[in-house]
């Protein structure tokens, strides 16, 4: 949570919590440069799994909830209101924060800058 809250562009709409050995993500996007959408917010949770090798862009993503309604995983290679998808901003924000390791064991998040 404290490289989130370090990102002004995902501070106060992402958490996280971690419970035998997976992150729980929740987040509670606004919607307000969609037209007729300001003021809502597009609100989601889903598990996150490390990879066993500590490769970031192998983390698995499960049990994606949009809107109290549960989706296809599918829907994170998907580009909503012309965003880019769940997975390619993954990506970028791993490459924004140099991240090289990613693991989470005994509860606890590890990672590695480059």
């Amino acid at each position: 949570n404290q490289l989130i809250a370090n990102d002004p562009d995902w501070r106060g709409k992402v958490f996280v919590s971690i419970q035998n050995n997976a992150a729980r993500v929740q987040a509670s996007i606004p919607l307000k440069d969609v037209a007729l959408m300001s003021g809502r917010y597009l609100n989601g949770e889903a598990t996150v799994q490390a990879s066993p090798d500590g490769d970031p862009y192998k983390a698995q993503i499960t049990n994606v909830i949009l809107a109290n309604q549960a989706v296809p995983e599918g829907v994170l290679e998907s580009r909503v209101f012309g965003w880019s998808s769940v997975h390619g901003m993954a990506q970028k924000w791993l490459n924004e924060q140099n991240i090289a390791v990613f693991r989470i064991e005994n509860d606890r998040v590890i990672g590695e800058t480059r």
